[in-house]
């Protein structure tokens, strides 16, 4: 019946969106003397053009606006005779004609091929496009039974995206496919605390769209060692994103809004809620919202017990802990330190529980002397870079002005044979150092030397610092 001019009335024109040429195509009165031209088996008599031209598709009206209520408004004159419009030009991506194609042939004949998941999601946006609603469900239910093992995670980010629109969204097909696609996605993202130590990944989730970072903050099975990741991650990505945009702006306003209810505000550390949230800029910006967040999160934690209510929602229950081990290593090659005489090293922070964790290395003992030893320390620092001086993330340049600390739950500090029992819950002061004056017990040249103990097989110094948590 598609395409067959014995049985067709009306042409649809699918023309490139930049170039609006079209071959030639006789005019809908003229179909009817076509058919003897045309075989039984209704061969096609599509006219498609090279370069700038489109292409033309014979269907039966009533058909396609049974099917579709954009066909429907499109067939069907805006005056009092409701006449009917015979030809309908539709401008598409030339990408998408082969799709447009599949999407009047099922109109006709209910029957899709078979395809791959490009073309069904392709499909997705076109059936939704033209409001063709039972072409969308069978798409959906084809979607839904995709195996999603071979999926990239840019795919599974096409069907999130895509899953959120309206008419898609009650769509019980559409719900199954986003699973399918959230569990692909959750195989990278699904780690926060990961996600915060790793460059690459964290330059990836900055630069996801909004309902996917509200989705994933937001969902069951994404694990976190501390909450403080949630919202340190959150900070950055609205940081990353919205850093120009004035608290007037309504995607600023959404984004932030979307992003903050997915945070579990009241399983935060305290001393992170007292010290360090009130000082970003978008709690600050909203803080009509934000104020409820953070007086219901100290309420919960000055509380000696919650309420049965409370315990059973989502917000005021801890994550799961995720693979990601409790361990911040840090690697100084034994070469630089034999080759610089004054050797001082600050290694890359490391991040863990909402901070930013660094190591420092130094020569210490009098210049030539064979008995020069190798200090070591570590300092905690703030969670937003130079938050000291003025950063971005804070509010109108405001600096923190008193003094900071976090209870670190730390067993220990080690460098290969050599380890440093730390005091559990001891308070440590943010952006102070902590050292340990000739660490090792023995002279530089003793444990740098090629068989030392205290240098892996890459002729390195590994210091592991070990935590059990953060508050």
């Amino acid at each position: 019946m598609f395409n067959d001019p014995r049985l067709c009335d009306a042409i649809v024109r699918i023309l490139p969106e930049s170039n609006t040429s079209v071959r030639a195509v006789p005019p809908a009165s003229e179909l009817s003397n076509a058919s003897q031209e045309h075989d039984d088996e209704g061969e096609s008599s599509s006219s498609s053009g090279s370069g700038g031209q489109g292409v033309a598709f014979l269907v039966v009206s009533a058909v396609v606006r049974a099917e579709s209520e954009f066909f429907e408004r499109a067939f069907t004159s805006w005056t009092d005779d409701i006449t009917i419009t015979k030809e309908v030009d539709v401008k598409l991506p030339r990408e998408k004609f082969s799709a447009c194609e599949i999407l009047l042939r099922f109109m006709h004949d209910k029957q899709l091929p078979s395809l791959t998941f490009a073309s069904l999601f392709v499909l997705i946006e076109l059936a939704d496009q033209f409001l063709a609603r039972n072409c969308l469900s069978e798409v959906c239910g084809k979607l839904a039974e995709f195996d999603f093992e071979d999926t990239s995670v840019s795919e599974a980010l096409d069907v999130l995206l895509i899953s959120g629109r309206p008419s898609l969204v009650l769509q019980p097909a559409m719900r199954l496919a986003k699973e399918k696609a959230l569990f692909v996605f959750l195989e990278k993202f699904g780690d926060l605390e990961e996600i915060a130590q790793e460059k690459e990944l964290l330059d990836s989730f900055l630069a996801l769209p909004r309902p996917v970072v509200a989705e994933l903050l937001g969902h069951e099975e994404v694990s976190s060692l501390s909450e403080n990741t949630v919202f340190y991650l959150a900070t950055l990505w609205l940081h990353h994103n919205h850093r120009d945009s004035p608290p007037s702006s309504e995607e600023y306003y959404r984004a932030a809004m979307e992003i903050g209810n997915a945070i579990r505000f009241p399983m935060m550390s305290f001393n992170y809620i007292l010290h360090w949230v009130p000082q970003v800029r978008w709690i600050k910006d909203f803080h009509a919202t934000s104020k409820f967040w953070l007086r219901e999160a100290t309420s919960h934690k000055l509380a000696r017990e919650c309420l049965d209510l409370r315990r059973k929602e989502k917000r005021f229950l801890p994550r799961t802990k995720g693979t990601t081990k409790n361990e911040l290593v840090w690697k100084i090659p034994t070469a630089k330190i034999r080759n610089n005489v004054d050797y001082v090293d600050e290694s890359e922070n490391k991040f863990f529980g909402g901070y930013l964790f660094q190591v420092g290395v130094s020569k210490e003992g009098k210049l030539n002397s064979m008995d020069r030893f190798l200090s070591t320390g570590f300092c905690v620092h703030p969670p937003w870079p130079s938050l000291n001086a003025c950063n971005a993330l804070l509010s109108k340049g405001e600096c923190l002005q008193v003094r900071c600390s976090c209870k670190l739950k730390a067993r220990k500090f080690n460098a290969n044979a050599e380890s440093k029992e730390m005091a559990s819950n001891e308070m440590w002061d943010i952006g102070l150092w902590y050292e340990w004056p000739n660490f090792f017990g023995e002279s530089v040249d003793k444990v740098i030397r090629d068989q030392s103990p205290y240098v892996d097989s890459e002729g390195q110094l590994q210091f592991i610092m070990t935590i059990d948590d953060v508050e």
